[in-house]
């Protein structure tokens, strides 16, 4: 009990992590990243963008969605 080593769960649940040995990017590198990423960002929104007519006309006989506002039956 007194003078044992008690056992680390987090040991077994994460990995051990190594020393920071980031490399340091250079302000320019990651600006033109920053900008890659950000332009592949935009080229995804215009494949996303809607490409059918938006003006739309009711035919004669064709079944439409009515929206109105719910009265109150309280009178």
């Amino acid at each position: 009990m007194y003078g044992v080593k008690r056992p680390n769960i987090f040991d077994k649940v994460m990995p051990k992590v190594q020393g920071l040995e980031q490399e340091e990017d250079d302000i320019e590198t990651r600006l033109e990243a920053a900008y890659a990423k950000m332009k592949q960002k935009a080229a995804a929104t215009v494949r996303r963008r809607k490409k059918r007519n938006a003006i739309w006309t009711p035919k004669l006989n064709e079944k439409v969605l009515v929206r109105t506002q719910p009265k109150s039956d309280v009178i």
